[in-house]
């Protein structure tokens, strides 16, 4: 969204950073493949689902402390897992986080990280890589392991990690409508075809990942930067809901309190058609406009009002957004 929308609904910014990510990953595809996202950061791991090449969204909002918010957001989850998690070895195994206590050793935070090992296991390509190996021998001897031992184990550990909330995360996915049409539409179930890989570390972990899950994976030279990538090329969206009431007369919209009468003897299809009415007027508003025409309709529901033996009225539920995507003039990017 522009930036001065996003100062008057700062609740709708929400998730921006992981979305960022997706786009970045549908940026770097550009196809109809569907794709695991894997975004590796130096505290958490984002992971998110391009689905037969549609970024998945969560169906009931954005989850806020473990509740369910209006904020349209894409379907994801993040694990307290990332390159700079702090490494320790707690008298029985060696546990990874949940915390953070700075950079990783070989760029001079205070305790060993899984970016140290990778960096023992690739030879020292980051920082200064004695430190690294100093950081992990302490932990080592602690656990009666070699350094090389200690460092596979870290990297057995994050990947065991990632491939089980993956799969855990396919059965959430499966609840969302557009997941289970589908599958419906394409008579099968759905299979990554690839894992897109997303942050500076990504490159060490996404294709022994990807080959547990069965699939390929896509470390592109860009993926460092995917972030930022999804952010400068993903075009604003839009959405909103609409409720109308035939027995009253009248029609509410989610957004900017906007409310209105409603014609008793309105279908569905006048509801959808006012809805993308607002929808674009609103974008203009915004300065989306020229994005507007980009539209599709996520809900569209109808309810008949029984009073009695009689139909008294009808309810309409439409939900219209301006589709998650990429900028005019964006053709993706190099191999």
């Amino acid at each position: 969204m522009p930036l001065e929308v996003s100062l008057r609904y700062p609740c709708e910014t929400v998730f921006s950073g992981p979305a960022a990510s997706v786009m970045g990953a549908f940026a770097l595809t550009m196809d109809q493949q569907t794709s695991v996202v894997v975004d590796i950061g130096g505290t958490t791991t984002d992971l998110a689902l391009i689905l037969g090449g549609k970024p998945l969204y969560a169906s009931r909002g954005a989850v806020l402390g473990g509740h369910y918010s209006h904020v349209r957001s894409f379907a994801l989850r993040s694990l307290a897992l990332g390159g700079d998690s702090a490494l320790r070895w707690n008298g029985e195994i060696i546990s990874i986080g949940p915390d953070r206590l700075g950079p990783a050793a070989c760029f001079g935070g205070p305790v060993a990280t899984p970016t140290d090992a990778i960096n023992y296991l690739e030879g020292g390509k980051l920082g200064r890589p004695e430190l690294s190996a100093q950081a992990l021998k302490s932990i080592a001897q602690q656990a009666g392991l070699t350094v090389e031992e200690l460092a596979q184990e870290v990297i057995r550990q994050v990947n065991g990690r990632l491939v089980a909330s993956i799969k855990d995360m396919f059965k959430t996915w499966e609840q969302e409508p557009a997941y289970k049409i589908w599958e419906i539409v394409n008579k099968r179930k759905v299979k990554a075809d690839l894992v897109v890989g997303i942050g500076a570390a990504a490159g060490s972990f996404v294709p022994a990942l990807a080959k547990q899950l069965g699939c390929r994976a896509l470390v592109h030279q860009y993926s460092p930067v995917a972030n930022a990538l999804g952010a400068a090329v993903a075009r604003p969206t839009l959405s909103l809901l609409l409720h109308a009431d035939t027995r009253q007369r009248a029609y509410h919209l989610n957004l900017e309190g906007i409310s209105g009468e409603f014609n008793p003897h309105s279908q569905l299809e006048d509801a959808k058609k006012l809805a993308l009415k607002h929808l674009q007027q609103i974008a203009r508003e915004r300065g989306m406009g020229r994005y507007a025409d980009r539209y599709e309709f996520f809900l569209e529901e109808q309810f008949n009002m029984i009073r009695g033996w009689s139909t008294t009225g009808k309810q309409f539920d439409v939900g219209v957004q301006i589709a998650p995507g990429v900028i005019d003039g964006f053709e993706g990017v190099q191999p």
